[in-house]
């Protein structure tokens, strides 16, 4: 502040922009390293506040920049130590499943805080290859979803913690509540941890299914197989001999109940995660428009479907890259023989999903606003 002030005080009397009205001939050398001492003050300042704000939140992967933003200034090392040793227990995923348990007692009321705490702490375990279930990130959605009914209707919030948390929530479908043990769906592949096992079983194939995404009845278990075949024809994925609007036998199986309605979005949105096929995402696009026109899903998922939706919307240079993940269909294997594959994927992902994207959220939002 001293340092910030005398700058200040002689910039205002036009010191620093006059060199000739220095009394000494190193005058404007060392106004010049005052100015840059002021800089680099202010960025210590901004590390530590970094520093600060992420050990709060139990961010590890913000709290490691800014230790390495410190470190890389000088800032002695005594300075950060509890935020340091901190960071180090982050590492510890027994240091990071207690401290989650522990925080989870105190989501009840939907403090922005504690939710974010303890999604910070999910994400940790995953990075550590340690999240074997939701590690409380299904709690964090039950609390939002209750806070939306006494709020607002679209979840829209006051703070940049719960603006934080929410997105954190609902972009990742692997926190809906109703979602099957990944290690009960499917044959997992050799060395897959169940991390991996979770984002396969959401995420873009070009085979049959043989469990349903969600927990369901044996009834409705066989619908929802059936339903993912009519999927796979519709997005072009497996041959059909079937010449009517292919999209009619899914929009029935939504109609039909709830929960089968929850497994076919959550189908949808799992096709168009991680699709390499340019024809397959525009067939899958148009199918999920089709959906949100003739029905909803669970109000909990309808906060997933939203802001999957948002993110697609809002599509940015970074998801240029094809999908290095998951299985290639025939599709893909034609496609990418083009010559111009590479110049028609980026234009699609970045001009043509955005695009369909908002149009099928407005559609969304407009069933949502006359259906509930």
């Amino acid at each position: 502040e001293a340092v910030t002030k005398v700058i200040g005080a002689m910039r205002e009397a036009g010191v620093g922009q006059m060199p000739s009205q220095w009394l000494l001939a190193d005058g404007p050398r060392l106004f010049a390293r005052a100015v840059s001492r002021q800089e680099q003050l202010s960025e210590v300042q901004t590390a530590r506040t970094r520093i600060s704000a992420a050990a709060t939140k139990f961010d590890a992967k913000e709290l490691q920049a800014g230790l390495s933003a410190a470190n890389e200034l000088g800032v002695p090392k005594e300075q950060y130590q509890e935020a340091f040793d901190l960071f180090m227990s982050l590492q510890d995923n027994r240091f990071v499943e207690a401290k989650s348990t522990e925080m989870q007692k105190y989501c009840d009321g939907g403090d922005a805080l504690y939710l974010l705490m303890v999604s910070n702490l999910a994400d940790q375990l995953e990075a550590l290859g340690q999240r074997v279930d939701s590690a409380g990130m299904q709690q964090v959605t039950s609390e939002l979803i209750k806070r939306r009914k006494s709020v607002r209707p679209a979840l829209e919030t006051k703070t940049s913690s719960e603006n934080l948390v929410v997105k954190k929530c609902f972009e990742d479908l692997s926190n809906f509540a109703r979602l099957r043990d990944p290690l009960t769906w499917g044959m997992p592949e050799p060395d897959m941890d169940v991390t991996q096992l979770r984002h396969s079983m959401l995420q873009f194939t070009p085979e049959p299914i043989s469990h349903s995404i969600t927990d369901l009845a044996a009834e409705l278990e066989e619908a929802a197989l059936q339903n993912f075949m009519d999927v796979l024809r519709c997005m072009g994925d497996q041959p059909s001999a079937f010449t009517a609007d292919k999209r009619q036998p899914i929009l029935k199986a939504a109609q039909r109940e709830e929960l089968l309605c929850d497994e076919v979005f959550l189908q949808v949105m799992k096709q168009l995660t991680e699709n390499p096929s340019e024809q397959s995402c525009k067939a899958g696009w148009e199918l999920l428009r089709s959906l949100c026109q003739a029905a909803l899903p669970s109000e909990e998922l309808c906060e997933f479907v939203r802001a999957f939706l948002q993110k697609a919307a809002g599509a940015t240079q970074a998801q240029e890259a094809e999908p290095r993940q998951g299985r290639r269909g025939t599709l893909y294997q034609a496609e990418s023989r083009l010559s111009t594959r590479r110049q028609t994927w980026k234009a699609f992902v970045t001009s043509e999903v955005p695009k369909l994207a908002m149009e099928t959220l407005q559609i969304f939002d407009e069933k949502q606003s006359r259906d509930r």
